[in-house]
């Protein structure tokens, strides 16, 4: 009995000791934020969205990913400014006509702005979560890449 005790301790001792260690330094942990994250590193300190992704392309399976969140990205945030931009748009117009001038118009026009804004916006807004997943999916990588762990 002694002598399997020893060797479990000694098999345990020797994994400890040629174990590769993971540079806790290059890890980076998110902290939840309401619909997204924010990146901090091992010494908590927040690291802005720009820097989180400038290091997580240093992994080299995130390239696809990270074109991907920029597309995403850039085309969440044109939707969502040309829908808010419609939708105040089509508001402001609907006030100056319908209350302070007092005019009777076919508001068809109105209708379908007030749709198209909308629908823009909501699509925007999908997007943006989509670019977020995609930094979440970049994350992921780049933790399993510095922990020298294959990515499938």
């Amino acid at each position: 009995m002694k002598k399997v005790a020893f060797a479990v301790f000694f098999l345990l001792i020797s994994f400890l000791l040629f174990a590769e260690s993971v540079p806790a330094e290059k890890l980076v942990f998110a902290k939840s934020a309401g619909m997204g994250s924010i990146y901090v590193n091992s010494s908590n300190e927040v690291i802005p969205l720009k820097e989180a992704v400038q290091m997580f392309s240093e992994c080299p399976e995130n390239a696809k990913v990270l074109k991907a969140f920029t597309v995403k990205n850039t085309v969440g945030g044109i939707l969502t400014v040309t829908g808010l931009a419609a939708v105040a748009g089509s508001s402001i117009f609907y006030l100056a006509a319908n209350v302070i001038m007092s005019k009777d118009y076919d508001w068809t026009g109105y209708t379908i702005s007030m749709a198209a804004g909308s629908l823009s916006l909501c699509t925007g807004l999908i997007s943006w979560l989509m670019a977020a997943r995609d930094v979440q999916t970049a994350h992921t990588n780049y933790n399993l890449y510095v922990m020298g762990i294959p990515i499938k």
